[in-house]
């Protein structure tokens, strides 16, 4: 019997809908890491189990007390039978004006009954955990769980709400709702305990456990509540997760760095949201005929659309046509989308990096003699540093930074670009002789990129035709349809010849870097540290950090994660390895994935995992940062 749903076509297997077998991913792969995975969902002290009759009595008895009382939660697990789940408390607040007290819950698969299928891999425990985090919070709020009492003075009640950490339009881990391979649940969430002022409210701290928190758990995470719609949206939800990792590593085997499915729907409601636009005038993206490619998926099947290939590729046409449109939804495709988001099936090779020109920004000890020699004042380029960057020297600076990282594939925007870094025309070198100008600009080193080192670039230009004569293929936009003028482009080459610098440039014929070493902080870094917001990370002692152009950054968690890390002892043993910087940030990730979130950030129920590359590019921009260069390490 097969149904289908939403494109996903399934047989019916064991009274469930299921992918075949084969597109699983090999657990083995996994080793020693899955078996300690539950272990590392639950790094705390050891706890007295406790039936949930006892946390009832605790909340009548210290009702009417002082605030401080309520620390007689810890050290219990608390243990709820109808549904079946464990609950702790991680931390208690001060009192009803401070942050609110975290909780851990744990439900084993006994109770919740989520079918083993939906976490045989590391991508489809990611899916569904993303989906029951994504429920749980809706369900919080639309029974307005997530209200606290706020009016009134120092006397009045307050607290009273239940919070959870609330996803964006992105599929990635987050310590807030983890799933292990036996299909255990843990959740990180928080509890304004209430008050008035400083006297507990004991009766209705019952009332929030014993009725708001057991139905959140019961409506939220036991999936035999589920009715058939949501099970079957959850199972969707998964499948085109685990579709869209799928496609995005086929795309190095199909030679590949970019695929754009037809149909996908690239704008965005508005500047400041990333849901998709939905009215009747948004146009629906359309493969241009000569790079119309098929890919079949393990789930979906057969999906149709533009595949970038590896090389340089420009992205041309006039203001307002979709140019830099598509680049953002490319800049995104390094991150698995929920159904319906419309970039679903907008992939790009893992390793790729935005950059951009970030005049101000903090630069230590950066190898962009590639791209800037010859400065005044004999400034070295070799290991380039300033507090104060301007355009060119800071976009050398991320391009650097971003292929001492490991990426394969550049996204440049010359709208964000420093325009001496991107170009340099004949007139202005006749005015500006080559020994006077210590740039050397990208149309001159981009086709060296790929060809000594096989970095690829996508770049939107509108305003020069410079770059045609390197480039692999053209892409023009057009009321935000693409079109391949690649062929129209090279024409315009030949029948333009334009002249160009000398090849043998201030930088040198051959494309190379030298590696650095991170040595630590400036200072240690052992006060608080806050994340008012996502492009913001301020750390007590030390100037803030500014993360406004570290553009792949898609969540607040993400920078809640970034700061842990930064002031976790663990990440300070780590520097003892003396790595190079690219390897200690892999060996950073290769812990997440062996030993969990948990291993930087402890029971932080707000924190989303970011790549190693947004993680290091928050390292490069921190003023407080030592690096060290590998000179025995030079690329070759």
């Amino acid at each position: 019997m097969i149904r289908e749903e939403n494109g996903y076509k399934r047989e019916k297997k064991n009274n469930s809908w299921f992918s075949d077998d084969k597109s699983m991913e090999n657990e083995e792969d996994h080793g020693e890491s899955m078996e300690n995975e539950m272990e590392n969902l639950d790094r705390s002290r050891a706890f007295s189990e406790k039936d949930w009759r006892f946390l009832s009595e605790i909340l009548r008895d210290i009702d009417g007390k002082s605030y401080a009382s309520y620390r007689q939660l810890y050290g219990y697990r608390f243990a709820s039978e109808r549904p079946e789940f464990l609950l702790n408390a991680e931390r208690i607040q001060s009192d009803s004006f401070a942050p609110p007290s975290s909780f851990a819950l744990f439900v084993p698969n006994s109770s919740n009954g989520i079918p083993s299928a939906l976490f045989q891999s590391e991508t489809r425990r990611i899916a569904t955990a993303d989906f029951l985090l994504r429920r749980m919070w809706k369900n919080c709020h639309d029974q307005q769980f997530d209200l606290k009492n706020e009016s009134g003075g120092w006397h009045s009640a307050k607290g009273g709400d239940i919070s959870i950490y609330k996803p964006s339009q992105h599929v990635i881990r987050r310590s807030s709702l983890q799933l292990d391979h036996q299909g255990n649940i843990k959740v990180i969430l928080y509890v304004g305990l209430p008050a008035k002022g400083r006297t507990i409210m004991g009766r209705i701290a019952e009332q929030i456990f014993n009725n708001k928190f057991v139905s959140l758990v019961s409506h939220s995470l036991i999936h035999r509540n589920f009715d058939k719609d949501t099970k079957i949206s959850l199972e969707n939800h998964v499948f085109c997760v685990e579709d869209q990792q799928y496609l995005r590593e086929k795309l190095d085997e199909l030679g590949l760095i970019a695929f754009v499915a037809d149909n996908s729907i690239l704008p965005r409601s508005s500047g400041q949201s990333d849901l998709p636009l939905l009215d009747s005038t948004v146009v629906k993206f359309k493969s241009p005929d000569s790079l119309k490619m098929k890919i079949k998926l393990p789930n979906r099947g057969e999906i149709s659309g533009m595949g970038i290939k590896k090389g340089i590729t420009l992205l041309v046409g006039g203001g307002f046509h979709g140019k830099s449109t598509l680049l953002q939804s490319l800049q995104f495709g390094i991150y698995n989308h929920i159904p319906g988001d419309g970039r679903d099936f907008v992939v790009v090779n893992p390793t790729a990096t935005k950059v951009r020109a970030e005049d101000g920004r903090s630069v230590e000890k950066v190898d962009i003699t590639p791209f800037i020699s010859n400065l005044p004042h004999n400034k070295s380029t070799k290991d380039f540093s300033t507090p104060n960057s301007s355009g060119s020297t800071s976009q050398a600076a991320n391009v650097m930074e971003a292929l001492e990282m490991g990426s394969i594939l550049l996204l440049i925007d010359e709208d964000t670009s420093a325009t001496n870094f991107m170009i340099r025309d004949e007139r202005m070198q006749q005015l500006v002789s080559k020994e006077c100008e210590p740039i050397t600009p990208l149309v001159h080193r981009i086709e060296e990129m790929w060809t000594q080192k096989n970095v690829s670039t996508i770049l939107v230009v509108g305003g020069s035709g410079a770059y045609f004569d390197v480039a692999h293929s053209v892409l023009m936009a057009s009321s935000y349809q693409f079109l391949d003028v690649t062929e129209k482009a090279k024409e315009i080459c030949k029948n333009n010849e334009m002249k160009q610098l000398d090849k043998v440039s201030e930088g040198g014929e051959k494309f190379s870097w030298t590696e650095r070493r991170f040595e630590g902080f400036k200072g240690v870094i052992d006060g608080k540290v806050s994340v008012p917001v996502m492009e913001t990370l301020r750390i007590q002692g030390h100037e803030d950090l500014n993360l406004s152009f570290v553009e792949q950054l898609v969540e607040k968690g993400q920078t809640q994660f970034i700061a842990e890390l930064m002031k976790s002892t663990r990440f300070a043993g780590m520097l003892k390895n003396n790595h190079n910087f690219r390897t200690l940030m892999e060996e950073i990730e290769k812990e997440v994935k062996h030993n969990g979130m948990e291993f930087f950030v402890g029971s932080n129920g707000t924190c989303s995992l970011p790549r190693y590359f947004e993680l290091g590019m928050a390292i490069n921009r921190f003023r407080s940062s030592k690096f060290s260069q590998v000179v025995q390490n030079k690329k070759k």
